[in-house]
């Protein structure tokens, strides 16, 4: 009967039972997850994890604390709002104090990211009013980067001034504060901070860069304030090849240019002619090549560069008409992305990367902007949404079958169950183990010496009484030894009785003992079996449920496609208007290339008609 009361219930009832201290275990452990998924920056993930312990209640040692990270998510999901409302609940509540810094910080750098300086610079001065030096790093350069955005240039240099007493600035951090020092008039200090840039040794990944860019702001100062020959040395060690070569060239040839260098100006410019013609810096070069032959006399050169940058030009022309062509029919997206091969939804964002940088280098500087990896994370993000929800699309179907079979299993089983239940019910058994008690506390009260007798005892006793029965019958007939026999018998039994009644006794008690733990243990699987038998209804709401949850994924897959169509075409509108600005500004390198070219054949046959040459004879009344 246990072993049927045991496989009935484990077959009826939900096949996970609740363990308390297991439950608090994992109550305890919730933030620690949110926490560890949120600083691995899987914002995603953690996210989730955040509002299943939330609609839980999961979370009760650090309320504050998930409230702060929450805070921190929304914001980098761009969900401003929601984040600031997030953030302020958690004003006078404890809460970890690196935890709320990372949060604000990130609100600021969000709504730095929106271009939204004013919400920035608000939150900056409300919430984060502490030194400097408290924040850190992340801090200072999101405080200075604010200000210099709203052209406020020195009071960002007074705050990397007031961080560089407190430690040494990184390299990203000095250029911002040369910048602010030059903008704000101090020109000395920001030009000796700008030198010591160029002179860092390129021992840091990104280094040459900002060391090409700090040459480049330096050597473009010294030409507006007319100290031509300094920046003329400082762009003679500029690098070839890097993200500002090209600036740097035509920089250079400008400033040999002012200084009547025109020799080594032609030089450069026809070097830098040669490269991409993607580059602005290049086709500007083409332009001044023909312009510069032009002022020396040489007609046949400038007329040879204007020709060669028109046909450079609609060579250019054509091909951004058929990179914008490519936007339009999604090949160029479908380059661009690539294939994200996810095994799960929880996995990290792919990182931005083209296998064949020259084909996108139209787009080489939108790549590298806030606002195209901002829309590249966001797409991304949704792909990864679609990709959990196609997930639970293709595991509904199974969970469906198995709250259908576990529904008809219980329906087979449930007459079974009520049965044995009312045979259990019917038997009596806590009745009967009670007698048991009460006449087992009688007999150790009254001392009863057959009550604890052996089957064989209470055997041997029963045939003593039937032959003292008999005895007494047989009257004067029975010999007189017969009665001294049968009570030395007696009491032979009586002492073999009382001389182990004590464990006898204890090893009565303990069988009732055990009795009563199989009886509780009967009393706890009866519960479960009743339980089972009356969860049939639920299990048929259970598998309403998973109809209408089915259903409802159904419905959020086609929302997040198209979502993410219109997250593709948000970025394809973006490069068509990168496309578009590019076009624009070759329209008119064109028009000033066919304008110089007209003006110098306009000008070489006005010479030809000015020159020794004899004009043909006109008829009076003409004019020649």
């Amino acid at each position: 009967m246990r072993l049927l009361l045991v496989c009935l219930a484990w077959l009826l009832v939900s096949p996970v039972q609740g363990n308390p201290e297991r439950d608090s275990q994992w109550h305890g452990t919730a933030y620690g997850e949110v926490a560890f998924l949120a600083r691995q920056d899987d914002y995603f993930a953690a996210l989730t994890r955040a509002l299943m312990a939330v609609e839980r209640g999961e979370v009760k040692q650090h309320p504050a604390d998930l409230q702060a990270l929450m805070g921190e998510m929304y914001a980098a999901y761009g969900m401003t709002e929601a984040a600031e409302r997030a953030l302020e609940s958690t004003l006078g509540a404890r809460v970890n104090e690196a935890v709320i810094r990372q949060a604000w910080l990130q609100l600021v750098l969000q709504y730095y990211r929106q271009r939204d300086y004013e919400s920035a610079w608000r939150i900056l001065e409300k919430q984060m009013r502490s030194p400097a030096a408290a924040w850190g790093e992340r801090y200072v350069s999101l405080r200075a980067l604010t200000l210099m955005r709203l052209g406020r240039y020195k009071e960002a240099a007074e705050c990397l001034d007031v961080f560089a007493r407190e430690q040494i600035l990184p390299p990203f951090l000095r250029y911002n504060r040369a910048v602010s020092l030059l903008k704000s008039g101090r020109l000395a200090q920001g030009e000796a901070e700008l030198e010591r840039i160029v002179g860092l040794p390129a021992d840091q990944p990104g280094l040459e860069g900002l060391k090409d860019q700090a040459r480049l702001a330096l050597a473009s100062h010294w030409l507006n304030v007319d100290q031509q020959k300094q920046a003329l040395t400082l762009l003679s060690s500029a690098r070839l090849e890097g993200p500002f070569a090209d600036e740097a060239m035509l920089l250079y040839s400008r400033i040999l240019l002012n200084e009547r260098q025109t020799d080594r100006a032609l030089a450069v410019l026809t070097r830098l002619e040669t490269r991409a013609i993607h580059s602005d810096a290049v086709q500007q070069a083409l332009l001044v090549l023909a312009q510069v032959y032009e002022q020396q006399g040489n007609q046949k050169a400038a007329k040879t560069y204007f020709e060669k940058a028109l046909r450079r030009f609609a060579s250019e022309e054509a091909f951004l008409k058929e990179t914008q062509a490519q936007i339009a029919s999604g090949e160029w997206f479908a380059d661009v992305k690539g294939e994200a091969a996810w095994s799960n939804s929880m996995e990290p964002l792919p990182v931005f990367s083209t296998q064949d940088i020259n084909r996108f280098s139209v787009f080489y500087r939108w790549f590298a902007s806030a606002e195209f990896q901002r829309r590249w994370i966001q797409y991304h993000e949704l792909r990864r949404l679609q990709n959990r929800l196609d997930l639970w699309a293709y595991k509904m179907p199974a969970l469906t079958a198995m709250a259908k079979d576990r529904a008809q299993q219980k329906a087979v089983l449930l007459p079974e169950a009520r049965g044995v239940l009312e045979q259990l019910s019917n038997q009596g058994l806590p009745q009967r183990f009670d007698l048991l008690e009460s006449r087992f506390e009688e007999a150790v009260s009254r001392q009863d010496l057959l009550a604890f007798a052996s089957e064989s005892e209470k055997e041997l006793w029963q045939v003593q009484q039937q032959a003292q029965v008999t005895i007494d019958q047989w009257g004067r007939f029975a010999r007189p030894d017969m009665g001294e026999q049968l009570a030395f018998y007696r009491g032979l039994l009586l002492w073999e009785m009382q001389e182990n009644l004590v464990s006898r006794q204890q090893d009565r008690r303990q069988q009732l003992e055990e009795i009563g733990v199989l009886l509780d243990e009967n009393r706890v699987l009866q519960d479960r079996v009743f339980l089972a038998a009356n969860q049939i209804e639920q299990l048929g709401e259970v598998g309403q449920d998973l109809v209408e949850l089915n259903a409802r994924v159904l419905e959020l897959q086609k929302q997040g496609e198209r979502l993410v169509q219109r997250q593709q075409l948000d970025l394809q509108a973006g490069a068509s208007r990168q496309v578009m600005q590019l076009r624009d500004k070759l329209r008119q390198y064109s028009a000033a290339a066919h304008e110089g070219l007209a003006d110098l054949v306009n000008r070489s046959l006005r010479a030809t008609r000015s020159s020794g040459v004899s004009a043909p004879a006109v008829k009076t009344g003409e004019e020649p």
